[in-house]
């Protein structure tokens, strides 16, 4: 009976996987990496937005880069139209202080690569960031600087 019910859980999977090849849900893995004090977080990926999707060639935009500060303190940054792989399994987060200037490199993780490239949006937090004015820069996992944005922490 477990082997059946292991079967058919296996079987059902695999089909979802055949089916859903360059489908991604927000479901997708988000993985942060410390500097010290500081870290950050991936709080979100968005579907890729699959009617955008481009053939693996050529320039690509790095999209845009938005960062608020809630009155709590929380930094929060959205990096609309990141280009990733369209069948990305999780994406990577690092972090690097210097002085003044964060900067967040993202790193893609795909099991089987399509060969497309999609934008999606991705939702991250900046913690243990003391006053000051910042810029952050989002990078690739090449080094390419992506988008760039400045913000004040009170």
């Amino acid at each position: 009976m477990i082997r059946r019910l292991f079967l058919s859980a296996l079987f059902t999977s695999a089909a979802l996987m055949l089916f859903s090849a360059c489908e991604k849900s927000s479901t997708l893995a988000g993985i942060a990496g410390p500097e010290g004090d500081v870290s950050t977080r991936l709080a979100g990926i968005g579907d890729c937005k699959s009617g955008d999707a481009t053939l693996l060639a050529g320039e690509q935009d790095g999209g845009s880069l938005s960062v608020s500060v809630a009155a709590d303190g929380k930094v929060s940054y959205k990096h609309q139209d990141a280009m990733f792989n369209c069948c990305i399994d999780s994406i990577a987060l690092s972090v690097q202080l210097d002085g003044t200037s964060i900067t967040i490199t993202e790193t893609e993780h795909a099991n089987q690569r399509c060969h497309c490239s999609c934008p999606y949006d991705l939702d991250g937090e900046i913690l243990g960031l003391q006053a000051g004015a910042y810029t952050v820069t989002i990078c690739n996992e090449d080094g390419e600087e992506q988008c760039t944005a400045e913000v004040t922490v009170n």
